[in-house]
């Protein structure tokens, strides 16, 4: 083998253990709380073309019924669940700010991060333990406020103690 073609493969080794790399510190990100980062939907959304002025009109009037629960088994065993009427186009975070429950929301570098919701924060049941988020089951891999809800949706906020 000539000297050539074994810096090839390193180099080829070294891009494919950063791209995993970068995967896996994307997901793991995603993890936690529902944070992370959704370029790749920012930018095509800004690149969509404009819809008319009735269709955004009436989007506007057009209202969604979303379920949104806490389960809060792994800290205190209670969950609770509220129904509640937002706007089209609101996101996750928004239809859980429409619930009663108390959000503890901060910014951070990948969106709103949800630190606290009544009372149990990040933290406070060791050091791995913290909200997730899904929407019909599905995590979210974005943050909370960069996910939009449809009419119908359910979205369950998780209290874990590990995320193992």
């Amino acid at each position: 083998m000539s000297i050539g073609s074994e810096n090839t493969r390193v180099s080829t080794q070294t891009r494919l253990a950063a791209m995993l790399a970068a995967v896996l510190l994307a997901l793991c990100v995603g993890m936690l709380g529902g944070c992370g980062n959704n370029e790749a939907a920012s930018s095509s959304a800004a690149q969509a073309p404009a819809s008319s002025s009735t269709a955004a009109a009436s989007e506007s009037a057009e209202t969604l019924n979303v379920t949104v629960s806490i389960d809060l088994t792994a800290a205190d065993g209670k969950v609770e669940t509220a129904e509640v009427s937002v706007p089209a186009g609101a996101t996750v975070l928004e239809a859980t700010q429409a619930t009663s429950f108390e959000l503890d929301v901060q910014d951070s570098q990948y969106g709103k991060y949800v630190n606290a919701i009544n009372g149990v924060a990040t933290g406070d049941h060791g050091d791995q333990s913290g909200w997730l988020v899904a929407v019909n089951g599905e995590d979210l891999m974005v943050s909370a406020d960069a996910q939009e809800v449809a009419d119908g949706d359910k979205v369950e906020w998780r209290y874990v103690t590990s995320f193992e």
